[in-house]
């Protein structure tokens, strides 16, 4: 499966005459950082937009299958009703010669409770080039249309000697605008962008993210696969639980090296490893581990004592076992790869949440600590709402050599009539419209061990993916995250265990390629060395697949 190919969601609509002007000031093209322009607008499911669009002035174009003589510069375009978020394109056609006249993309917003926070606050990431004073007249002049200021801090510049594809977001001023009484969320959006100009760089809603409905089981004393469902917490024994298999384990004398994976996650806690994969035998981090960030809070490379204090991990320690699947000396696929913890979600609600606005700052974070070419990011986290400002980090990040790394979800359909949701930041992996270009991002589905395969990871096994496992066009590779054994009482279950062995791998590839662009690398991961997941094997007898599973590349860490 080729996920560079452009797969565009797009619209071929009619014209109709509108009133909120969009669009004139905006303009795909306005890309601060290339490939990740902004939209000509934003707007929900089912509402109307409307745009200023003079190429179709005085032309025939068609209307619910009633020909107009012409249109006018201002043209209102309805959004389906069942349109996910994400980017739309949107072609508007002559009616004579059914050729496309022009384009424009609308960011269409996730559905929110009115009332929910999140529907009335906005986080603007506006250009690193405008000196301090400069900023505070821009947001003089922009606040009194839109809202008050919660919040305003400067994200840390990235580290190392970035190559020529502009000045990187991280280094430019994070606002956080409370909305004002009244004001849509989509009418604020529009608003900042057109106002702002070049100097707002990306408004963006601010949404919760999590870190996946975490599968918790327990084991049979035999090891056999037959689990339990515990609902609890996770608990942890004091030895590991034997027999097990190991999943790291890399041949070839790659172990990653001088290599840095940054886990972004819940954070990280030293006594939730009771089997020793990050730590020594005193319970203190390996010298490979840096020291943990809490990217809960603004972050200073001056001061870093507050980025220091409430770092450490909750609950089921999600991103400690992360860490270890993806770096730990037993379990880990890198076991001598360097390991950045950076908490960039707390508890709440009975779960753990990620806020975008703390991902864009913990990705800036991790540029500010390790030089891109020799960074991997493992996101074991998403959600529904993609946000422009982390597909412009994200995208500045790759162009200068750092790999991503991203789990696709957990959120499997397992009906005929329904599609899975798309999972963001991994469906950045795909391209929705030519405004937000495809990343080569390392997207990954999570595999289960076949009947009769055990739980080998020799390549005559098969792999099916697993039944919580989302499906998608943007996943380009997989990896086993179904009742993994870490020693622990608990097995570990999800797209978030399956992404930091990917990313532990793609550690080792970049040891191994250490001058390759992250494109080019992930080309490397993907057409290397690999055992494929079997396209015909269903994913269980109970639920039959509605459709074939794709053939997916699943990682042989004994390649590298």
């Amino acid at each position: 499966m080729n996920v560079s190919r452009q797969v565009i969601r797009g619209l071929r609509i009619g014209l109709l005459y509108g009133g909120l002007l969009c669009g004139a000031a905006l303009g795909a093209g306005l890309a601060p950082v290339p490939g990740s322009g902004l939209p000509d607008a934003w707007g929900t499911a089912g509402s109307k937009v409307t745009l200023s669009v003079p190429e179709v002035a005085g032309k025939p174009v068609r209307v619910s299958g009633v020909t107009l003589p012409s249109a006018g510069q201002q043209v209102t375009v309805t959004i389906p009703i069942r349109t996910p978020p994400g980017r739309l394109r949107v072609q508007f056609v002559n009616d004579s010669t059914q050729q496309t006249i022009t384009t424009r993309d609308i960011e269409v917003l996730a559905p929110q409770a009115p009332n929910a926070p999140e529907a009335r606050r906005v986080q603007l990431l506006i250009s690193p080039k405008l000196t301090t004073p400069q900023v505070d007249a821009l947001l003089a002049r922009l606040l009194p249309n839109v809202g008050t200021l919660n919040s305003r801090e400067t994200l840390p510049i990235p580290v190392g000697s970035p190559k020529t594809t502009g000045p990187s977001p991280c280094g430019g001023t994070l606002a956080e605008i409370q909305l004002g009484a009244g004001i849509p969320l989509e009418a604020a959006l529009n608003q900042l962008a057109q106002q702002g100009g070049e100097d707002v760089w990306y408004p963006d809603p601010i949404t919760n993210w999590g870190v996946g409905a975490l599968a918790q089981t327990l084991p049979s004393p035999s090891q056999s696969g037959q689990a339990q469902a515990v609902q609890q917490s996770f608990h942890y024994a004091p030895a590991p639980v034997l027999p097990r298999v190991v999943l790291g384990s890399p041949a070839g004398g790659m172990t990653g090296a001088g290599v840095t994976i940054a886990v972004l996650d819940t954070g990280f806690s030293p006594q939730l490893d009771p089997t020793h994969e990050l730590t020594d035998a005193q319970g203190n981090r390996l010298p490979r581990v840096l020291l943990p960030i809490n990217a809960l809070v603004p972050y200073d490379p001056a001061n870093l004592a507050p980025s220091l204090s409430g770092a450490q991990d909750f609950w089921e320690g999600h991103g400690t076992q992360v860490a270890m699947l993806a770096a730990g000396a037993l379990s880990g696929a890198a076991p001598g790869v360097g390991v950045l913890p950076i908490k960039v979600c707390s508890p709440g609600d009975g779960r753990a949440t990620c806020s975008t606005k703390d991902v864009l700052r913990g990705l800036c974070v991790a540029l500010n600590r390790v030089p891109a070419q020799q960074l991997v990011i493992n996101l074991s986290l998403g959600g529904a709402a993609p946000t422009g400002a982390i597909h412009a980090v994200l995208n500045w990040a790759q162009l200068q050599g750092a790999v991503v790394v991203a789990a696709g979800g957990n959120r499997h359909q397992n009906t005929a009539s329904q599609t899975d949701p798309e999972e963001y930041p991994a469906a950045f992996a795909r391209s929705h419209a030519p405004s937000q270009g495809a990343l080569p991002i390392l997207a990954v589905a999570s595999t289960t061990p076949s009947a009769g395969g055990g739980r080998s990871l020799n390549a005559s096994s098969l792999w099916p993916l697993s039944p919580f496992s989302t499906r998608g066009s943007y996943l380009n590779i997989s990896a086993p995250g179904d009742l993994l054994d870490l020693g622990h009482v608990q097995l570990y279950s999800g797209t978030s265990f399956a992404s930091p062995l990917v990313a532990g791998a793609a550690a080792l590839a970049r040891q191994a390629n250490p001058n390759v662009n992250a494109a080019a690398l992930r080309t490397y991961i993907l057409s290397g060395s690999r055992i494929i997941v079997g396209a015909s094997t269903p994913v269980s007898a109970a639920a039959p697949q509605a459709a074939p599973v794709q053939v997916l590349p699943m990682l042989r860490l004994s390649g590298y």
